[in-house]
């Protein structure tokens, strides 16, 4: 008489136990290098910068999915998701200095993710990101919190200061100088 009450609580168990199965962690590192200002223009708000993301395991690793998080609001939806399409237009490879240019993230190569965020105000920028990345392998890796600098204007200045300057170069038999 107890025997289906057995088998019921022990499939209640592993049931909840399949559920709190996470993804194997990828043997990679994640960095943010610079933290994002927030910069406005145009009637909004960006945050432009790099994820690195450096393969330190024995096998090569494919980007299948990006998630930007709110670090203050792990619960809620993702800032914004790049998938496969946009993760392989949006990242440079780098090999280690000597090494052939590299096709995949193998071992010693580092991924450059640029990270392009367009919020429509400055009340929605967040305090602090962090990252969650997804691997072709089903593999994924959380990490690479950075906190958010202060809110600027887009200003566009010349990119020489005032004074006497000097550029060299030719083209064709001109030399170009001031």
């Amino acid at each position: 008489p107890t025997r289906p009450h057995t088998i019921a609580l022990a499939f209640c168990c592993s049931v909840g136990a399949l559920s709190a199965v996470r993804p194997p962690s990828a043997p990679v590192s994640l960095v943010v290098p610079a933290s994002p200002v927030p910069v406005r223009a145009a009637g909004r708000v960006t945050l432009v910068y790099e994820l690195h993301v450096a393969d330190s395991g024995s096998s090569a690793l494919r980007l299948e999915r990006l998630e930007v998080r709110d670090a203050d609001r792990p619960n809620a939806g993702p800032v914004v998701t790049y998938g496969r399409s946009e993760l392989e237009r949006n990242t440079k490879l780098i090999a280690p200095r000597g090494a052939p240019p590299p096709k995949a993230l193998t071992p010693g190569v580092r991924a450059v993710i640029y990270i392009w965020i367009a919020l429509d105000s400055a009340a929605a920028v967040p305090r602090a990101l962090t990252h969650h990345v997804t691997f072709a392998d089903g593999s994924s890796a959380d990490g690479a919190q950075v906190t958010v600098g202060a809110s600027t204007d887009l200003v566009l200045a010349s990119p020489v200061g005032a004074g006497d300057w000097w550029i060299g170069g030719s083209v064709g038999y001109r030399v170009l100088a001031r």
